[in-house]
């Protein structure tokens, strides 16, 4: 697969940034000659040596294209778009980032939305080169018609479709979660899973109990609660998992934003963490290390994740061959305060 690489400048660096006139002086030729061999016009008919010449004299200069000035010149409009449907979560910010360096590396501007992507597709075709989709809804569906309208990259949901998706492996980081609770003496082991109807809440679930089984020990229907990815959803279901007969010693919670609600949960209802129980999350971002205990959470590879979906989006563009992948980086638990070992 073609892979995109970040340039390296030359030794001789101009005191602010290069304009394209200076690149073209500098080689030789007209300042049309030297865009349409910098922009990889198909029509530009410059000789191999001249177009060498302005690629060299570019790279020494380390000049970069103009991204908004480009997009008056030419049908691209170097800019894309990510599509998050909340932008409230704490992960899709970290995926944003990744895209956001990503793309600016490759001269593109990256706007970022939030709402349906039957919304916003329509409104968006024209204005941007491509759009990643972080939409991890099963109840949206995506057919062909979706990539007739634009190059479109899925973000971490892996269902059926012609649309291209890069994720990340969910069961490696839930795994990750239980071996580090199993290794503290944690034999009873709760999960405050993320929404049914989303494609990483229902993947996350079903590595957790194959995590569970795997070792030997028990799924228990009363010790898992599904809730919405946010406080509120995290707070609600550690209500009805606290609320059964024996509580668990340990949960894992789906997000970082979860996180938060079941250790709000468990305060007011004068459960100690980690003494009664402890509390791991999915998804390790710097507000793990802020709340109250700070929290033990596994850093997944979001903000590669972006880069990568950048990279996979340009190929698309450029109408390259592209596959669906599944990220293979791996996950990075960094314990904290909010996990110990059970009480005798």
């Amino acid at each position: 697969m073609a892979c995109r690489t970040r340039s390296t400048a030359g030794a001789a660096v101009a005191a602010g940034p290069t304009r394209l006139r200076e690149v073209a002086i500098a080689s030789g030729v007209d300042v049309s000659t030297a865009s349409r061999i910098l922009n990889n016009d198909p029509n530009q008919s410059a000789r191999p040596e001249t177009r060498e010449r302005v690629l060299e004299v570019a790279r020494r200069l380390n000049y970069r294209r103009n991204a908004a000035a480009l997009a008056l010149r030419t049908t691209k409009t170097n800019a894309l778009a990510i599509l998050v449907p909340n932008l409230s979560n704490v992960a899709y910010a970290e995926v944003t980032e990744g895209a956001r360096l990503r793309a600016a590396d490759e001269g593109y501007v990256l706007f970022v939305v939030s709402g349906t992507p039957s919304e916003l597709l329509s409104s968006l075709t024209g204005r941007i080169d491509g759009v990643m989709l972080a939409a991890s809804r099963t109840d949206v569906r995506f057919g062909p018609e979706v990539g007739a309208l634009m190059p479109t990259v899925l973000l971490n949901r892996h269902v059926a479709s012609p649309i291209n998706s890069i994720i990340i492996d969910d069961g490696a980081g839930i795994e990750a979660l239980v071996e580090h609770l199993v290794e503290l003496g944690h034999a009873d082991i709760g999960h405050i899973a993320g929404p049914a109807n989303t494609d990483t809440g229902a993947r996350r679930l079903t590595a957790f109990k194959s995590a569970l089984r795997a070792r030997g020990l028990p799924v228990r229907a009363s010790w898992i609660a599904v809730g919405e990815y946010s406080e509120e959803g995290g707070y609600d279901a550690t209500l009805r998992v606290i609320s059964a007969r024996k509580r668990p010693t340990a949960l894992i919670a789906s997000t970082v934003a979860t996180a938060i609600g079941v250790l709000a949960a468990l305060r007011d209802n004068g459960i100690d963490v980690p003494g009664d129980i402890s509390v791991a999350s999915y998804d390790d971002v710097p507000l793990a290390s802020f709340v109250s205990p700070p929290l033990t959470a596994v850093r997944m590879p979001l903000r590669e994740m972006g880069a990568r979906a950048v990279e996979v989006l340009l190929n698309l563009i450029d109408g390259l061959p592209v596959e669906n992948e599944v990220l293979q980086a791996p996950p990075v638990l960094n314990q904290r305060a909010s996990t110990a070992p059970p009480r005798a």
